[in-house]
Order: C-alpha cells, then structure tokens, then sequence
C-alpha cells in the first residue's frame, strides 16, 4: 500500500476515534483540513519525496512591536528539534504570520498514532498562538532552557 493510499484509510477514520470536528480531503494536493475541537484547526500533508506527513498551524502574526524574543525562541525551539519531537517555527514573509510545523513518518503511522499526535500538536499550537499574540507587558516568554517547557514537546 502506497504512503497516500495509507493516510487516506487513516485519515478516513480517525475523526471518529480522535473525536475531531472535522476531517476535509483536498485528493490532489494531498492536503487534509482537520477540525480538533473548537478553535483549533490543523492542515496535514504528504510529503511523498521524503514519505512524511506534516503537521502545520498557523499562529499569527506577532502581538509585540519588537518580536526579537519570540524570534529567539522560535530559533531555539527549531534547533533543538530532538528535544521538541521535531517541532519547528516558521516565518511568513508575505504576512509575517508564525507557522509551527512537524513530520511524522508516513508509511509506519497508525491509527492511533495519528489521532496522538494531532491531539498533541493541537494543544501545543494554541499554547504557541497564545504566546505569539502576547504584547508588551503582558507574562514573560518562556525559560532560555527549553527542556522544561512543556510545550515545546510533543
């Protein structure tokens, strides 16, 4: 069975044994829109060259007039990928919107792989919307060590 052929079977029931919203198919793109709960929105997609599926949401633009912090974190967070489960930030220079993403290998994926993993990157990607939206003056940024912060971990 083919990498796509497998994470169409997965992505066919794992609304139903994940409790999501929702699960849309876009066949062509290989893109999935998944719904987790309320508020939180997950697009998925096959990367056939390297045979990974990668997770992506989107966290906004920065609420601060000077992101230079939440830059360094983001840094940090994407250099220390074995620590974060792979995690890593991303940049929008058309939109200066934040985007955190994560692979997870296609063909050894299972059912309840999946419905983990989207539980898990769901949460962590409204703690890391809440911390992108954060103006001045409002709680500090995280620790300089990331491996108590829980979020950063899948």
């Amino acid at each position: 069975m083919s990498s796509l052929s497998h994470l169409q079977d997965l992505m066919a029931r794992v609304g139903p044994a994940g409790d999501l919203l929702i699960v849309n198919e876009y066949t062509a793109e290989r893109l999935w829109h998944i719904g987790v709960e309320d508020g939180i929105e997950i697009f998925a997609e096959l990367d056939e060259d390297r045979d990974v599926l990668v997770l992506s949401a989107d966290l906004g633009a920065p609420g601060r007039s000077d992101p230079q912090a939440l830059f360094e974190l983001c840094l940090r967070t994407t250099f220390a990928w074995l620590a974060t489960g792979g995690l890593r930030v991303g940049l929008d220079r058309t939109s200066g919107s934040l985007t955190l993403l994560c692979d997870f290998g296609a063909a050894s994926l299972t059912l309840d792989d999946l419905v983990y993993a989207l539980k898990s990157f769901g949460s962590r990607s409204v703690a890391w919307r809440d911390l992108v939206a954060r103006r001045e003056g409002e709680a500090a940024l995280p620790p300089d060590s990331l491996s108590d912060y829980t979020i950063l971990r899948l």
